[in-house]
């Protein structure tokens, strides 16, 4: 669900916020560049998260690309065949990301990026570590979870690109239903068994 908000924007950032909350700023709190906050910024452009993402080999994936959109983003990073394995540590790095984000603003905690990257290390070996010792030390079952996790994020994604269409489909299905009611009963013609209009 939350990899889902963020391809979609609809996380409660800056910009969302400041549409809809009355005196809410739209600009980033986690670094000083007065940059509007939307996903793409938080999770990639903002100078506290590069530094997040720097400290794990990740091929440098914080680095923008040319990507204009975090949909665009994921896409890129999902299809860089060495980091297939990593797809884990990224949706928890994200996830941290996000968190600490959360502290930082409701909690007043003063944000400390080291202290966070140790606080993934530490989580995210715990939590892998949890899950080897439940699965038996299968490596088979691990990359299963990461295939599974991966094919979640990648059926989000199209549905995301597919929205639109459905969108428009079930229109022109409403539509085309609504004709067919301001005809009336009076004007459909009745058809015999063969299927010809019966007079």
């Amino acid at each position: 669900m939350f990899c889902w908000k963020v391809v979609n924007n609809a996380l409660a950032l800056g910009k969302n916020m400041s549409k809809y909350v009355k005196d809410t700023e739209p600009y980033c709190m986690m670094c000083d560049n007065q940059n509007v906050e939307d996903e793409m910024h938080l999770f990639v452009n903002c100078s506290f998260s590069r530094k997040v993402w720097q400290d794990f080999t990740l091929n440098n994936i914080h680095l923008n690309s040319g990507n204009t959109n975090i949909l665009q983003w994921f896409k890129t990073w999902m299809n860089v065949k060495s980091l297939n394995e990593k797809h884990n540590l990224i949706f928890f790095n994200l996830w941290s990301i996000w968190k600490y984000k959360n502290n930082v603003h409701f909690d007043n905690v003063v944000h400390d990026v080291q202290k966070l990257i140790d606080n993934i290390r530490a989580s995210h070996l715990k939590l892998s570590l949890d899950r080897d010792s439940k699965a038996g030390h299968l490596p088979m079952l691990r990359s299963l979870i990461t295939t599974v996790t991966t094919l979640t994020v990648t059926i989000m994604i199209g549905l995301y690109t597919l929205t639109p269409l459905l969108l428009k489909l079930i229109t022109l299905w409403d539509m085309q239903s609504l004709f067919l009611i301001k005809q009336g009963p009076e004007n459909i013609v009745e058809q015999d068994a063969a299927g010809l209009p019966s007079h």
